[in-house]
C-alpha cells in the first residue's frame, strides 16, 4: 500500500466532531466562539414571544421578579452543564453513556431527538408564516406543503406539470438505507416516509423522484445508502462509493455534451 494510500485513509477516519470520544484541550474554542453561538441560541423567536406574552400579562414588579427567578434558574441549571462539559470534554451523548450505559442512553437521545423536533418545528414555522403573509399567501398550509410531497401526490404533479417545451429537465434521487445513515432530521423521517412511501432518501420515497425525461437513481454499494442531505454535500462527509462533488461534474458535463 503506497503512502498516499495509507494518508487518504487516515484522513478519512479522522472525526472532527469527537462523538465517540472526549474533546482534545487543542479542538476546544474559546470564549468568544462559544459566545456568539450561545448569543443565536438565546435570540430564538419562540423565546421571544414566549416573553412578550409575559411581559404583557404581568405588571412592571411582576415581570421583573419572573426575569430574576428565571434568569437564576437557567443559570444554575446551565451553569452546573457547562462546568461538566468543561471538565470532560465529552458530549451528552458520552455522558449519558457514562451515566446510564450504552442501551439507557438510548431514552436520553430520543427525549433530546423528540424534543427538539418541536424546536425547530415552531422556529420554522414562526419565521416561514408571517414570511408567507407578507409575500401574499394569508392563509399558509404547512400540512399541505408536506402532502404535496407525498408520491401520490408528485405523481399527480407529473401529469398537471409536465416539462415546459423546450426546456430539458431530468431527475435525480437516491435511497437512504438505514435511518441511522442520516443526520439530524433525517435520521428520524427516514421511518417515517418509509411507512408511507417505502424506499426514500430521508424526505421523499423515490416514486416521487421521477419528472422529466430522464431519472439518474443513486444506489451506493454497502448499508449506508445516500440521504436527501448527501445529495447537496450538507454534511461534508465522505461517503464509500460516492463522490458528490465529481457526480455533479459529471451532470454539468453531460448537460455540455448536449450544447446546454
Amino acid at each position: 500500500m503506497s503512502e498516499n494510500t495509507k494518508a487518504a485513509k487516515a484522513v478519512e477516519k479522522v472525526d472532527a466532531d469527537y462523538s465517540l470520544e472526549a474533546v482534545p484541550e487543542s479542538a476546544r474554542k474559546g470564549f468568544w466562539n462559544m459566545f456568539f453561538v450561545m448569543v443565536g441560541f438565546t435570540f430564538f423567536s419562540a423565546s421571544m414571544s414566549v416573553g412578550a406574552k409575559l411581559g404583557n400579562g404581568l405588571d412592571l414588579s411582576g415581570f421583573i421578579w419572573a426575569c430574576i427567578i428565571g434568569g437564576v434558574i437557567l443559570s444554575a441549571y446551565c451553569g452546573v452543564l457547562a462546568f461538566i462539559g468543561a471538565s470532560t470534554g465529552m458530549t451528552m451523548d458520552l455522558l449519558c453513556r457514562r451515566a446510564f450505559g450504552t442501551k439507557g442512553s438510548y431514552l436520553s437521545s430520543f427525549l433530546l431527538g423528540f424534543t427538539q423536533i418541536g424546536w425547530f418545528g415552531v422556529g420554522v414555522a414562526m419565521f416561514s408564516i408571517p414570511a408567507a403573509e407578507l409575500l401574499g399567501d394569508v392563509e399558509p398550509d404547512f400540512i399541505a406543503a408536506v402532502s404535496d410531497l407525498t408520491a401520490s401526490r408528485c405523481r399527480e404533479m407529473f401529469y398537471e406539470l409536465p416539462p415546459p417545451e423546450g426546456v430539458y429537465c431530468r431527475s435525480v434521487g437516491s435511497v437512504q438505507k438505514r435511518a441511522s445513515s442520516g443526520r439530524f432530521p433525517l435520521n428520524l423521517t427516514h421511518s417515517f416516509v418509509g411507512y408511507f412511501d417505502g424506499e426514500n432518501d430521508g424526505l421523499v420515497g423515490v416514486d416521487s423522484f421521477e419528472w422529466g425525461e430522464s431519472l439518474t437513481m443513486l444506489r451506493p454499494t454497502g448499508r449506508r445508502g445516500i440521504s436527501h442531505g448527501d445529495m447537496v454535500d450538507l454534511n461534508r462527509e465522505n461517503i464509500r462509493g460516492f463522490d458528490v462533488r465529481e457526480f455533479y461534474v459529471e451532470l454539468v458535463s453531460s448537460l455540455k455534451e448536449r450544447g446546454l
